[in-house]
């Protein structure tokens, strides 16, 4: 994942750095970023990925700030969320940070109804969770 300041930054980088890419990149539009601590190598990322309903997904963004942060702040170890859309595609990346292997673990069981009532003011298909240890925090630290 790589987070560009605007447009013209993106499409700057998107140049070939010598080699053929085995996949075509996916654009996302940040939608919501909710970092209230900074992320540091070590901690656990967990992002769900679905294709929405394009009608649905300003219900989507609107959901994910009402309902999915305050749920998720209160689960023990959450460090922050970042929900990604794809307003053309319908494509949504939602993706949550998480302090410690045992933090996400627990979090798990605790965020499937979350998910699930997301996805479902989404009218969203196609679901797939993967999960990632963080290595390089990069942008992800504490909000502005």
């Amino acid at each position: 994942v790589t987070f560009w300041h605007d447009e013209g930054a993106l499409a700057s980088g998107k140049a070939p750095a010598g080699g053929d890419r085995a996949e075509t990149p996916k654009d996302y539009e940040v939608a919501v970023r909710h970092v209230p601590h900074a992320a540091e190598p070590g901690n656990w990322v967990r992002t769900t990925g679905v294709r929405a309903d394009l009608s649905k997904i300003g219900d989507g963004i609107s959901h994910y700030h009402a309902a999915v942060l305050a749920q998720r702040s209160r689960i023990a170890g959450f460090r922050g969320a970042l929900f990604l859309v794809n307003r053309t595609t319908g494509d949504v990346l939602a993706t949550t940070m998480w302090g410690t292997q045992a933090d996400f673990e627990a979090g798990a069981a605790a965020g499937a109804p979350i998910r699930a009532r997301a996805a479902e003011v989404m009218a969203a298909s196609n679901p797939h969770v993967e999960s990632y240890e963080l290595i390089d925090a990069g942008p992800l630290g504490i909000e502005d």
